[in-house]
């Protein structure tokens, strides 16, 4: 859909570059296959080709000569005006929106696993997105704002986001980069780590394993929380209601304190409104930290302290 007259039209268009080019940084960082990389390239180089001419039509709009656009541009003025016609413009951006991948919850479809290919720890990871509650995301931002009672109008202008911008993502439209995910949850005084999982699932990002014991306890307590979250934080009698679950035990678990064994969080995560695998892949990396710090693999759940206790005095080993 092309924008209105009275809307920038290289503002949607910038938005997605910057999804987009987090996407190719994660597919960088997690070992995507050469494929991906390069295909991920290849649509950044359009979105940037795209970017250029809507920002040369709302140039125009705003009073701008060609003899200024092309002087910006580095081209001749001629070239401009060919290359840049708003009925050339236009029709770029219609097949721009013709063009389009299906998006889920506003932003670019994209694999990580790599098909052929050989298998990589990123095309091995899980992909939870189906797995949560539909735009598990936006339920959680939105629930932050209503709670923070900061205003829509107010927020875009602390973020340097247009309000319409943060509606969209809000109604669950749009699912923005990560650093205006963080950047909104810490307008609304909520924890941005929380929303981590729900905005990896949103993008279709797997996540990194092998991680340090408190890290991946850690991890999955704040998975937890932000599913808490996106189910608008319901009261523990609530979630415990026609369940073996304990209340003392879903709140030793959601603030940190207990990791229960699989059945349990199964239980927990499900009356959260999510399937129990898009958590699995956490709850196996903290059993997997503790097997590899304890030569143990515990059968049940962990309660505090995480750490590896210290040998008492006398029995530690010696090299």
């Amino acid at each position: 859909m092309l924008p209105t007259a009275h809307q920038p039209w290289a503002q949607q268009i910038a938005d997605d570059l910057q999804a987009q080019a987090t996407r190719l940084a994660t597919a960088q960082t997690t070992g995507a296959g050469l494929h991906i990389l390069l295909a991920q390239a290849a649509q950044l180089r359009h979105e940037v080709d795209f970017f250029t001419a809507a920002a040369v039509h709302d140039a125009r709009q705003a009073g701008e000569t060609w003899e200024a656009i092309a002087a910006a541009a580095d081209v001749s003025v001629a070239t401009a005006r060919a290359r840049w016609r708003e009925v050339t413009v236009r029709r770029m951006l219609e097949r721009r929106a013709r063009q389009a991948r299906p998006r889920s919850a506003g932003g670019v479809s994209f694999r990580l696993d790599p098909t052929p290919g050989p298998a990589t720890s990123a095309s091995r990871a899980q992909r939870p997105g189906s797995l949560l509650p539909p735009r598990a995301l936006a339920a959680a931002l939105s629930y932050l704002q209503r709670e923070s009672k900061v205003a829509i109008g107010e927020a875009a202008g602390q973020a340097d986001l247009s309000p319409s911008y943060v509606s969209r993502i809000l109604s669950g439209e749009r699912t923005p980069a990560w650093p205006v995910v963080h950047m909104l949850a810490t307008i609304f005084n909520g924890s941005a780590a929380e929303l981590r999982l729900l905005w990896e699932s949103a993008q279709g990002f797997g996540h990194a394993t092998r991680q340090s014991l408190p890290a991946a306890a850690q991890r999955l307590h704040e998975a937890l929380r932000g599913l808490h979250l996106a189910a608008a934080r319901p009261a523990l009698a609530d979630l415990c209601a026609t369940t073996p679950l304990e209340p003392a035990l879903v709140r030793d678990t959601l603030s940190g304190d207990h990791i229960p064994d699989w059945p349990t969080l199964a239980c927990l995560v499900t009356q959260l409104g999510a399937q129990p695998a898009a958590v699995k892949a956490l709850w196996e990396d903290v059993h997997y930290a503790v097997l590899a710090s304890r030569d143990t693999f515990p059968t049940t759940g962990l309660n505090e302290p995480l750490l590896p206790q210290e040998d008492p005095p006398g029995t530690g080993s010696t090299s």
